[in-house]
């Protein structure tokens, strides 16, 4: 079978596919289907029926049209003029690539941000389309031997699992000829002891050389390909040690046949090669299982939806749009973000929140893209859809920070290449050595040499034990949404937390009204619902479900309420002390003001969150409640919790608190609210409740994707947890070289020993890394 664009040869007919004109058709590459796509979209389509010759495949040689295509179906807006695209890129081996990568397309004019993600093999680049196009960006990295596609969730599944089949032959391969090659060299060692003629032990070593070609040849050729693509753009990475071992172990043991003597490896190197590729299989199998940092990515939502009107219709998700009413199907996901208008049921939100309990949903509550419905059909007004929805935008956060480059990642990056040239330098050395020593032991030794000091568990050290911790963060409740967000938590020694949404559930209810004027209740709220609609803060929710009346020129004052203007009036909701109110009582109170004049007054109250007591305990200590709630309602809450906290504070008071802190360590801050965005910037780590607003998410290193406080100091203890076992890990790669040194410089040490020997240090380092990925 053939591309449907291209022409050339599809090697899964079910890996890429569009339905095109009523005919499901298949494509070789995601570049040649978002192409297709495109074009019959653009109503371009006879495109197909005109041609003389195949479309040229957007992966390898992208053209000005094709660049255009890619770019709408994958680039994401910034707003700026400038986009964000995420590439697929093979033959990312270590620190090197990505330094190569960068090097390669950051002096290129119009790309502004380069973000190499070891873990995933993927290149996030921001760049200007009116400068440079995505095709130019394709082909400069394909100039330095790097293969780029669009990257996309379901296609990156399917080209890892189809890298992991290619892995598992070429293993099967090694570990067959190393058998064989063994099987041989247990003959071999005998003639020694002339038990066999020479003619006999000849034939030996040329089965040997047979068995063990097909391993170097094919097995192990990824790893020359990788020294030999390294070289051609000279740099270092770990194949070209891996590689020159091998290589030269091979070459003069199929020479010392030829010429009938001399020592053989050919067991040695054939087990040196599986080795390495077991290592590296597993490694690439557990990295797979990481890599699911938030579990967002692996949702297949649905595509068809049935929007509700006259008629009732099925359309695709891609013609939804905000404010259109949907019915939600029993046992449905739901692929848009929404309110529900009509209804009553339960539904789970795992995909976002974690939460693997059902959760009880009526009439006025919000529901996320990803959310699974219980067995009662629901209807739902849409609030969000593709990139706006909450799923996409926490996915695009949590990729963004798996792309970025914490500082302890970059220090190992930084070490590695300067590691592998100190190998090649402490082999050649050895060889000199032994030349002068006795010469038959300089070959096997800095062979030895080679294999034993391979810096493959410290390449590791760093990016697997991020990956690992991406994907305990969310197990434990929480999503990471900056680079250095385990670094910056790790250090915290003291916790300054908002009280409503935070310490509360942020969902208070109306405990009394009073109306203070001659308008009318419904009146007052019907105005107070029309100012609070948008607005993220937890207080504006319970005056959104009254009847909205028309209020125009709605604006937020900061850490006071909302003004607007109703039938032409001024009208402010918010404080009491702002807005000149007495209140009654302690009670939280919201006043609406009309015209100069008190209208009606609202006192609300909010419940605080069930495991705040466990939460707090294990929060670094001490703890201080900064709120904008009044201070008798933070007294009430923090005096029997035995903790420090000040009411009626606006964001700048709440900055001013955090300075003062500051002086005596690193603080964690939790927030919800907009008014809670300053503090979560100006903070030392900062962690955002699952109900933050976009500006807040936008300004911590963690969000809080549950319903449990807790998860605040479980992804606290991660972070810590995380710094320890990378400490542990560079310093056993960095131990484990510096013994096994002397010990292969001095011949003590076999080939076939270093090799097994290093790819067991490798995955001492997965396995250490992966128990991050446990949840408590």
């Amino acid at each position: 079978m053939s591309c449907y664009h291209c022409d050339q040869p599809v090697a899964d007919a079910d890996a890429w596919t569009a339905e095109l004109a009523g005919v499901r058709q298949s494509f070789c590459c995601p570049g040649c289907q978002a192409v297709a796509q495109h074009l019959y979209d653009s109503g371009l389509d006879r495109y197909y029926r005109v041609r003389l010759e195949p479309g040229i495949r957007p992966d390898l040689d992208l053209e000005l049209g094709d660049s255009h295509a890619l770019t709408e179906a994958f680039a994401r807006p910034r707003g700026d003029g400038t986009v964000d695209i995420d590439l697929a890129v093979d033959g990312i081996t270590c620190g090197a690539c990505a330094w190569l990568i960068e090097q390669a397309l950051t002096p290129a004019p119009g790309i502004n941000l380069v973000l190499v993600n070891l873990s995933d093999h993927r290149v996030r680049v921001t760049y200007d389309p009116s400068l440079i196009e995505l095709g130019q960006i394709i082909n400069r990295l394909n100039g330095v031997g790097y293969r780029a596609t669009p990257w996309r969730a379901s296609d990156a599944a399917v080209q890892r699992r189809a890298a992991q089949r290619q892995s598992m032959i070429r293993l099967i391969v090694a570990g067959l000829g190393s058998m064989q090659a063994m099987m041989f060299a247990v003959a071999l060692y005998t003639a020694d002891a002339s038990f066999i003629e020479y003619r006999h032990e000849q034939l030996l070593r040329w089965i040997s050389l047979v068995v063990s070609a097909p391993v170097m040849l094919y097995a192990a050729r990824p790893f020359f390909s990788g020294a030999i693509n390294a070289l051609r753009h000279r740099r270092l990475n770990m194949d070209i040690p891996v590689s020159l071992a091998m290589g030269l172990a091979w070459v003069a043991s199929a020479w010392h046949v030829i010429q009938g003597s001399g020592e053989v490896y050919f067991d040695s190197v054939s087990m040196f090669a599986f080795f390495l590729l077991a290592g590296r299989h597993i490694e690439q199998s557990m990295q797979a299982r990481s890599l699911t940092a938030t579990g967002l990515d692996r949702l297949a939502l649905p595509t068809l939806v049935t929007r509700l009107g006259e008629p009732v219709t099925r359309i695709a998700v891609s013609e939804v749009v905000v404010g259109d009413q949907i019915q939600w199907h029993g046992g449905e996901r739901l692929s848009v973000d929404g309110c529900i208008e009509d209804g009553a049921g339960d539904i789970s939100q795992a995909t976002v929140t974690g939460e693997s309990q059902p959760t009880a949903v009526s009439t006025g509550d919000t529901v996320l893209a990803g959310a699974l419905n219980g067995p009662t059909p629901l209807v739902v007004r849409v609030t969000a859809v593709g990139a706006e929805r909450t799923l996409a935008k926490l996915e695009d956060q949590a990729n963004l920070a798996m792309a970025g480059r914490p500082r302890t990642l970059s220090w190992a990056q930084a070490w590695s290449g300067r590691f592998i040239a100190f190998q090649l330098t402490a082999a050649v050395a050895t060889a000199l050595v032994w030349l002068a020593l006795d010469s038959s032991m300089a070959f096997p030794a800095a062979l030895a040499v080679l294999v034993a000091t391979c810096p493959c568990a410290f390449a590791l050290a760093a990016p697997t034990a991020l990956a690992a911790a991406q994907a305990g963060a969310h197990k434990r409740g929480a999503v990471l949404l900056s680079p250095n967000a385990l670094e910056r938590l790790a250090r915290v020694r003291q916790t300054l937390t908002d009280k409503t949404g935070t310490l509360t559930y942020g969902r208070p209810s109306i405990e009394q009204t009073a109306v203070l004027a001659d308008h009318s209740r419904a009146t007052c709220e019907g105005i107070a619902s029309g100012l609070e609609q948008g607005v993220a803060h937890p207080l504006a929710r319970p005056f959104q479900a009254f009847a909205r009346a028309r209020v125009e020129a709605v604006e937020v004052v900061e850490g006071q309420g909302v003004r607007g203007h109703w039938n032409g009036l001024p009208v402010e909701l918010g404080k009491p002390t702002w807005l000149g109110y007495v209140a009654p009582s302690d009670a939280g109170w919201v006043v609406l003001r009309i015209n100069g004049t008190l209208a009606c007054a609202w006192s609300l109250v909010d419940e605080p969150r069930s495991d705040l007591r466990a939460a707090l305990a294990l929060l670094p200590h001490p703890i201080t409640v900064v709120s904008g709630d009044t201070q008798a309602r933070v007294t009430a809450l923090v005096e029997p919790l035995g903790l420090s906290g000040f009411g009626g504070l606006s964001p700048a008071d709440k900055l001013a608190h955090l300075q003062l802190a500051q002086d005596h360590g690193p603080v964690l801050a939790l927030g919800d609210g907009i008014n809670d965005a300053p503090l979560l910037a100006a903070a030392d780590a900062s962690i955002a409740l699952t109900d933050a607003s976009a500006l807040t998410r936008a300004r911590c290193d963690a969000l809080i994707t549950t319903q449990r406080l807790s998860a605040a100091p479980a992804v606290v203890a991660l972070a810590r947890q995380t710094q320890r076992v990378i400490g542990q890990n560079l310093s056993w790669a960095i131990g484990y070289n510096l013994t096994v040194l002397p010990l292969a410089a001095s011949g003590w040490l076999p080939a076939w020993g270093a090799a097994l020997g290093m790819s067991l240090s490798s995955l001492l380092v997965v396995f250490n890394a992966l128990r991050l990925n446990r949840a408590d």
